[in-house]
């Protein structure tokens, strides 16, 4: 990264997504290219969720909560590493279709998707 993830607190998955394709380094978009979003999630994703505080009640959370009923930041993470690498890989972001999985896999689970509570 050209710019610290702290530096900026992204309101929107559009916004944290740019930030990202604007500020990553060559050497980074260059793996990306190559092998997609594979290892993106514990290094990488544990520095968006933390920076950006999607484990407490960032504007970005919050977002992601209002805009999706995601309540994991597990998910929110992984909605911004694949706009990432949608946009270097020149895909379009299936951004309903990763949303749909991801409640599918909470409810499967008797965990609601926002709330992150369980029920029977």
């Amino acid at each position: 990264m050209t710019a610290s993830l702290k530096d900026i607190e992204p309101s929107s998955l559009e916004e944290a997504v740019n930030f990202l394709v604007a500020n990553i380094a060559e050497e980074d978009r260059e793996y990306i290219l190559e092998n997609g979003d594979a290892f993106l999630h514990h290094g990488f994703g544990t520095n968006l969720r933390n920076s950006w505080g999607l484990w407490h009640n960032s504007k970005l959370a919050q977002y992601f909560k209002d805009t999706y009923g995601l309540g994991h930041a597990d998910d929110m993470s992984g909605l911004i590493i694949s706009g990432l690498v949608a946009q270097i890989q020149g895909q379009i972001h299936k951004v309903d279709e990763q949303v749909e999985r991801y409640k599918k896999h909470w409810h499967k689970m008797k965990v609601d998707p926002l709330t992150q509570e369980s029920y029977k």
